[in-house]
């Protein structure tokens, strides 16, 4: 910018210039004429340095005040003294705009550092019950097993598991979750996945089929995309009937990695399609049956932290399949 002012006042002199040098020629004597040359030059070279110090020092104050916006964007923001002009004002006003962003940082840091110890706290508070009707609904089942026990047994371990997810849902909520990605091949998770859910399949006569043709390898955190899949599985074993499939499979190709989950089970109306991956939302066809809406809602959020896509399709009483991409 401040060449350009430069570039335009050095035209304009010289188009005034010009013009006083052949205005004197055509008027005047060559005595006048050079009397008035010698005074235009100087003139001129007194106007071209009292304009360039003026530059010079706009440009100083400029870069003065980009190194200050520089230093407070990093988070540096010294103690300094200011002298009086609009350059000075303008980067006195930008460092106590930085100043007041950084004390919100500090806040919102102090913030999420007393929620993530009420977390953990919570966490340790619904633990501690919950394992502890645990353990005595087991004594009661050895003295005397009873389908009411067994009931009992069957609330406790839904109670267990929803408090689980709900603490999982306050850390993505509040950015507590440490996602730390890794290079791991996908067959390693998928057969984590599997081996968790391997019980609850065969006690509702549910087959899981694992074809892992394609060994890819995906930049993740495992602990997290192993929680993603086991909530699209688990569903998929919910909604599907006794002796039944369910198919997870592998495919790459030059441009996508993908994990493909099949199920033959109620299927998906179309119109909750847009909506299943809403917090606590259950379609239509499956308010009646156990669950929480929350499963493919937390899956959702934990690919969204990787370059990872969900798609889904669905046909009612046929089944959903649900591809999961690795871009």
């Amino acid at each position: 910018m401040i060449q350009t002012i430069r570039n335009k006042t050095i035209v304009v002199i010289s188009t005034v210039f010009m013009v006083v040098l052949i205005s004197s020629y055509i008027f005047y004597t060559t005595e006048t004429y050079f009397m008035i040359l010698v005074s235009v030059l100087v003139g001129l070279v007194v106007i071209m340095g009292w304009i360039n110090r003026v530059l010079n020092k706009l440009d100083q104050k400029l870069d003065q005040l980009s190194e200050t916006m520089s230093k407070a964007a990093h988070g540096h923001l010294p103690d300094k003294a200011y002298d009086e002009g609009i350059f000075a004002s303008l980067e006195h006003q930008f460092y106590l705009l930085f100043s007041r962003l950084e004390d919100q940082k500090q806040q919102n840091i102090n913030e999420k550092e007393k929620m993530s110890e009420l977390i953990t706290e919570l966490s340790h508070q619904i633990k501690t019950p919950v394992s502890s009707i645990k353990l005595f609904n087991e004594l009661l089942i050895e003295e005397n097993d009873s389908e009411m026990l067994q009931k009992m047994k069957s609330e406790v371990n839904r109670l267990e598991w929803l408090s689980k997810v709900l603490l999982d849902i306050s850390k993505l909520e509040t950015g507590l979750i440490q996602y730390t990605p890794k290079t791991v091949a996908i067959q390693t998770i998928m057969t984590e996945v599997i081996n968790n859910l391997y019980s609850k399949a065969s006690s509702n006569n549910i087959e899981i089929i694992g074809d892992f043709k394609s060994n890819f390898e995906v930049e993740v955190d495992e602990k997290w995309t192993v929680e993603a899949f086991i909530n699209i599985i688990d569903n998929a074993i919910k909604y599907s009937k006794p002796n039944s499939k369910i198919e997870v499979s592998t495919v790459s190709n030059s441009i996508t990695n993908r994990v493909i989950i099949k199920d033959t089970g109620i299927g998906i109306p179309k119109k909750d399609i847009p909506y299943i991956y809403n917090r606590f939302y259950k379609g239509e066809n499956t308010r009646t049956e156990e669950g929480t809406g929350i499963g493919l809602y937390l899956a959702s959020e934990i690919f969204s932290m990787s370059n990872t896509s969900i798609k889904v399709k669905s046909e009612l009483n046929q089944g959903t399949t649900f591809e999961i991409i690795f871009y």
